[in-house]
């Protein structure tokens, strides 16, 4: 089933031209002399850092898209279409924001958030096109404040001279008072009878009628999809003739081995523009960043837009193998060596039937329990910095990965007779409670160094339950 024919939209006018905003949105510690507190004793879910952006900033400007923010986090987009003047180009600049990168307040029965977006064209140091508006967005639930996926879309559309420049996103949060900001260059072609337009990741569109309107679709900025939850890529194309046009189009991953799609269509005219919304199949295409490539048959140039295929908003994950590497607290291994030997191609069916096992539904990012998962992760290496192994991997984050958070946790200090092999002494221990599961797991400092360590006889007990907890 393809997600983007689910989403819900409300389109608003501005100057004539369309601006579419799519809403879619420890414990108290016991401790001994020179006892250093254990980290979850200051937990703060809140604090802790797991936004999409901040995680996929850097995939996002490796496609070539604008990823600002931290406070306000957002992507921009762009793409080229020909206007009705061969010495102009019509540039349409977008934006999306989680839910959950804005202030949302109180508003009766109802939650509401203010922003307000810039745009700005600048060439040669000179202001050539300013915007700037304010938008609103209100939610029923207060759930719905903290969707981390692509819930708010914003575009808009400016007619430039052809040439180079850079193009300024600002973002500011009016609730929150925060801004944030990004900055891309961005060199505009000039079009002429024949040329493709820039390839458009949409979740939907219409056919484009006169050069004298802009495109009508409805961008996905993020140009991102789901493995395994969707089945097809829907691309707004266009090319600038009044006749229908032949065009081949590709998916092909950034290594170049064989197109995971190709194929050859004709686009119908209407006026002087032929243009049509393509499904591009998924079925053969694996994990991380595609180049969607549109020709027009006979033509030696060709146009690219970057698509990236991951495992959700909450899951900066760029490789399949990757991602079996971090699910060994969630998966059993007969079910991770089941999916690595999935061949490329069958990957996306294969991932699909483990997230049905596991009742994972992969098309809600608001109601996953992987999201969950690997936000622990994303805790665990917060909040064990100091062990010599990333956080997620070190004794305390591999129980905290795979168990959660303790329902209590504290110190005792007592006298060892020795375990594996070390002399006997006074040691610190650190104790965590899991009441529903009725277990206690117990790590020791052996050197008073905030390295700590499963006992043998709680590593042995932690093995055993994960092998009750995982998926099998």
């Amino acid at each position: 089933m393809n997600r983007f024919h689910e989403r819900k939209q409300y389109v608003k006018v501005l100057r004539n031209w369309p601006v579419y905003v799519a809403i879619t949105a420890l414990y108290g510690c016991a401790s001994g002399r020179s006892v250093q507190p254990d980290p979850l004793a200051s937990y703060n879910p809140d604090a802790i850092a797991s936004g999409a952006v901040r995680d996929f900033g850097v995939i996002y400007r490796q496609m070539g898209l604008a990823a600002g923010g931290t406070t306000v986090s957002f992507v921009g987009n762009y793409a080229f279409f020909a206007s009705s003047s061969p010495d102009t180009t019509v540039v349409m600049v977008s934006l999306s924001i989680p839910n959950r990168g804005l202030t949302f307040v109180k508003d009766s029965n109802s939650y509401r958030a203010q922003y307000r977006v810039a745009l700005t064209m600048v060439r040669d140091s000179v202001v050539v096109v300013h915007t700037a508006t304010n938008e609103a967005v209100q939610v029923t639930t207060f759930r719905e404040t903290n969707r981390t996926d692509e819930s708010i879309i914003y575009q808009h559309p400016m007619t430039v001279p052809p040439g180079r420049y850079t193009l300024q996103y600002r973002v500011r949060d009016v609730e929150g008072g925060h801004d944030a900001s990004a900055d891309i260059t961005v060199d505009v072609p000039r079009y002429s009878v024949g040329v493709v337009a820039t390839p458009v990741v949409v979740y939907e569109g219409t056919p484009r009628t006169r050069l004298t309107e802009p495109p009508s679709y409805l961008a996905a900025p993020r140009a991102s999809v789901v493995f395994g939850a969707d089945s097809a890529i829907e691309t707004y194309v266009e090319v600038e003739q009044s006749k229908p046009a032949r065009v081949r189009l590709s998916l092909q991953n950034e290594q170049g081995r064989r197109p995971a799609w190709i194929d050859t269509l004709t686009i119908e005219a209407h006026g002087p523009v032929a243009s049509k919304v393509v499904s591009v199949p998924l079925q053969h295409a694996d994990v991380g960043v595609f180049h969607l490539v549109v020709q027009r048959v006979g033509a030696v140039d060709s146009v690219v837009t970057s698509v990236f295929i991951g495992f959700g908003p909450d899951l900066p994950v760029v490789s399949f193998t990757e991602m079996l590497d971090y699910l060994r607290f969630f998966a059993s291994g007969t079910r991770i060596r089941l999916l690595r030997s999935a061949p490329p191609e069958l990957r996306g069916a294969a991932w699909a039937k483990f997230l049905r096992d596991a009742n994972v539904d992969a098309s809600r990012p608001d109601n996953d329990a992987l999201r969950d998962y690997f936000a622990r992760i994303r805790d665990a290496n917060q909040l064990f910095r100091m062990d010599a192994v990333p956080g997620w991997l070190s004794d305390r984050g591999a129980v905290y990965v795979g168990l959660g958070e303790p329902s209590a946790a504290y110190e005792q200090q007592a006298y060892s007779n020795g375990y594996g092999g070390t002399l006997g002494g006074q040691y610190r221990y650190l104790v965590w409670e899991y009441r529903d599961l009725q277990a206690r797991i117990v790590f020791i400092d052996e050197f008073n160094s905030g390295q700590w360590r499963l006992l043998p006889s709680s590593a042995s007990y932690f093995r055993t339950l994960i092998s009750r907890i995982v998926v099998q």
